[in-house]
């Protein structure tokens, strides 16, 4: 019997970051991962809403989701 295939999910902090540096960490990272990994992105800057969502449109990446609670910025983006 076959199961469900394994998602892979990668957990990225960029918490204290502020731009332009969230945005390169998630470039070095993005280049080493395998088509189809979804990276929960947790953040505290508030620029970095546009920030993603426009990196994700350049890069042909998917932005699944995106949630703020208490200041923390959750993204969770597949590698596409």
């Amino acid at each position: 019997m076959m199961g469900m295939p394994t998602l892979k999910k990668k957990t990225i902090d960029v918490r204290g970051l502020y731009c332009p540096g969230p945005i390169e960490v998630l470039n070095n990272i993005f280049k080493q991962l395998e088509k189809g990994v979804v990276v929960e992105v947790l953040a505290d800057d508030p620029d970095v809403k546009q920030d993603i969502t426009v990196w994700c449109e350049k890069t042909g990446n998917t932005l699944i989701s995106f949630t703020e609670k208490a200041g923390i910025l959750t993204f969770l983006i597949r590698k596409s």
